[in-house]
């Protein structure tokens, strides 16, 4: 991940996109599932839901295929808050990865200026600025502020890790793809850490309001996948 920022400067260089008037994405219900090298690795469940003023956005992921067979994963991650004129509130997150000998937990809560949480047993507290999101909520607001491309690159303050740091995401024109869910014409984006050693791409697709429908991840040499294999758009 990108090296942290110092509060001061992410508050005095940083235009937040989080602030600006978009709509946000309906809700839904979205399968994908996650390879590396011709091997799958998992399926993942991802929900957006709405209710009142309130969002929950979820993420689980299980482990199939051959890699079930020697590990039994199951990561959990849960993003809620509040919903006012198209912004998302972040008030909590939490991630849970589950395994037979292994279990490790991170958290955050919101309020006011002040996130505070756990990560890898240690507890943290952080100034943070406002419309600061989590690594999963950043997901719903790329979607909006895809939709309407006010900037290039767009950046986002967001709580990773019991640290503040900064995910910057630039286009990088249209492409498209064929996954499980179908042919898509897609916007790429790329993060902001683009390297040798890390590189993350995103296609995301117009038709399903700028979903990701196909992400890539390079790392040390090595390069995963996730694709839509179905989406159902929620009342």
């Amino acid at each position: 991940m990108n090296k942290p920022l110092s509060t001061a400067l992410l508050l005095c260089l940083f235009s937040i996109s989080n602030t600006l008037s978009a709509t946000l994405p309906s809700a839904f219900n979205a399968v994908y599932v996650a390879r590396k090298a011709g091997m799958t690795l998992g399926q993942v469940n991802v929900s957006l839901r709405y209710h009142d003023n309130q969002y929950r956005y979820e993420k689980r992921t299980v482990t199939k295929g051959l890699l079930s067979i020697f590990r039994k994963d199951i990561i959990t991650e849960v993003s809620t808050g509040e919903v006012r004129k198209d912004k998302l509130i972040l008030n909590t997150y939490d991630y849970h990865l589950a395994r037979k000998k292994k279990s490790r937990r991170t958290s955050i809560n919101i309020k006011g200026n002040k996130a505070s949480g756990q990560h890898r047993g240690k507890n943290y507290e952080l100034i943070v600025p406002s419309g600061v999101l989590d690594r999963a909520s950043i997901e719903i607001v790329l979607m909006r502020d895809a939709a309407t491309n006010p900037l290039n690159p767009i950046s986002y303050h967001i709580v990773d890790k019991g640290v503040l740091k900064t995910y910057t995401f630039e286009q990088a024109g249209n492409r498209k793809v064929k996954v499980p869910a179908g042919k898509f014409e897609c916007t790429e984006y790329h993060r902001g850490h683009q390297s040798d050693k890390r590189a993350t791409a995103l296609c995301l697709a117009p038709k399903l309001n700028y979903l990701p429908v196909y992400i890539t991840h390079s790392e040390k040499g090595t390069k995963f996948f996730m694709e839509l294999v179905s989406y159902h758009p929620l009342p």
